[in-house]
């Protein structure tokens, strides 16, 4: 009887425990930059709205983490996402400049724990806002900041017309070809925004098939942090209209009873 008695406290006590954590996860302090932006979404002024964002995001230590929960290259699609995931779960934007590549990143200021096996538990219904089946990854705070944030924000118009001459370069050696877009095929067990937002390094002019296999390794890196094994990544041997087509074969999960 004194053994079940112990038990019954024991769970107890972790119940409270795992209760106060996700408590704490989902009434982080509601920064006032993350408001003040939103306000400016609601009054049409993206560009202020994206200048704001930054220089919070600028003010915060340099590792603090951030959920990230989407890449997109055309601002609509960001905005969609952040309007899904809510101002309740702190969802901001962050623009960040590629190369010749605008990309735009929706991330969560809400407390992001460090292990990835307590930011899926804690963060869940952050997850189930933002539609993310696979893992939830996070971003330090350091990597996304600018030495000044500018309000200036490219519409969807001026990027295309921007990327438009890389496609028809014809002074870059052979040997080069430029990167403007992946499409990823057979990952199931890691989104493919988590695995883009790992990538944005990559686009641009001037890559080599070297490249190629850096893509590769970043890929089988972000796998091996999930702790997922047995991952395949085929690499295409050319790169066509500036794509390129990534396939993942993922080992096959043992069913448990």
């Amino acid at each position: 009887m004194r053994i079940i008695f112990m038990a019954l406290a024991l769970w107890l006590c972790l119940l409270l425990s795992s209760m106060a954590e996700a408590s704490t996860a989902k009434t982080a302090i509601p920064d006032t930059w993350i408001q003040s932006g939103w306000q400016q979404i609601a009054s049409g002024h993206r560009q202020q709205a994206l200048a704001l964002w930054q220089q919070g995001v600028n003010r915060l230590p340099d590792r603090r983490l951030l959920a990230s929960i989407g890449v997109y290259a055309h601002f609509p699609y960001a905005l969609e996402q952040l309007k899904q995931v809510g101002l309740a779960n702190d969802a901001f934007i962050i623009r960040r400049q590629q190369g010749e590549r605008v990309l735009y990143y929706v991330l969560s200021a809400r407390q992001t724990p460090a292990s990835r096996n307590r930011r899926q538990r804690l963060l869940s219904d952050l997850k189930q806002a933002a539609g993310i089946t696979g893992i939830l990854l996070a971003v330090e705070a350091g990597k996304l900041k600018t030495a000044a944030a500018t309000p200036h924000v490219a519409t969807p118009a001026p990027v295309r017309k921007a990327m438009q001459p890389i496609a028809s370069i014809t002074a870059m050696p052979a040997s080069s070809f430029s990167i403007n877009r992946f499409e990823i095929s057979g990952n199931r067990r890691i989104s493919t925004d988590a695995i883009l937002i790992n990538l944005s390094d990559f686009y641009g002019p001037g890559k080599k098939h070297s490249d190629l296999t850096s893509v590769r390794n970043q890929i089988l890196e972000l796998y091996h942090s999930a702790g997922i094994a047995g991952v395949h990544i085929a690499m295409p041997q050319l790169v066509n209209n500036d794509t390129v087509r990534i396939r993942i074969k993922e080992k096959a999960e043992k069913s448990g009873r």
